[in-house]
């Protein structure tokens, strides 16, 4: 399946989320999540992705925005 803008605004997110909570995801979503978004930017238009790969990337988003709402809005000092 393409990688609509909207998938690509999400691989942004879901990667400025994992900038600021590292110790999240396991290191094979951190990967999946990584080579999607960067198909999505290099590719542009014709990046593609499986809906096995989507759903990996839905599911580190879905823990990340968990773990973003159970450490609330000081996570980045409690991380540094």
């Amino acid at each position: 399946m393409k990688i609509t803008r909207q998938m690509c605004c999400q691989l942004v997110s879901i990667s400025a989320l994992q900038a600021a909570m590292p110790d999240v995801l396991s290191p094979f979503e951190a990967e999946t999540v990584q080579t999607a978004k960067d198909r999505a930017l290099g590719l542009k238009r014709d990046a593609e992705t499986t809906a096995e790969e989507w759903h990996v990337v839905e599911t580190a988003h879905e823990v990340l925005r968990k773990a973003l709402s159970e450490r609330g809005t000081h996570f980045a000092a409690d991380t540094a």
